[in-house]
């Protein structure tokens, strides 16, 4: 069973979980930028956790990361 992270709880940094992701393939930003066509300036936001990912972009990243990506509407 794979695991499940819930971006939107106030606790979990996605730049964190996004350079531990790198890590696993022995990626730098360049390496993500190229296989998910988002800016290597973007990514770098992204990694200091100064913004959130649109959803566009967090889409593009994640299938770079061979991750899925599962949208749940709980309201």
């Amino acid at each position: 069973m794979s695991k499940q992270i819930d971006i939107t709880d106030e606790s979990f940094q996605f730049g964190t979980w996004m350079k531990n992701e790198m890590h696993k393939l022995d990626w730098n930003i360049y390496d993500l930028s190229f296989e998910s066509g988002v800016s290597d300036s973007t990514l770098a936001n992204y990694l200091s956790n100064a913004r959130p990912p649109k959803l566009r972009n967090l889409q593009k990243i994640c299938q770079a990361l061979g991750k899925s990506l599962m949208i749940i509407d709980d309201r």
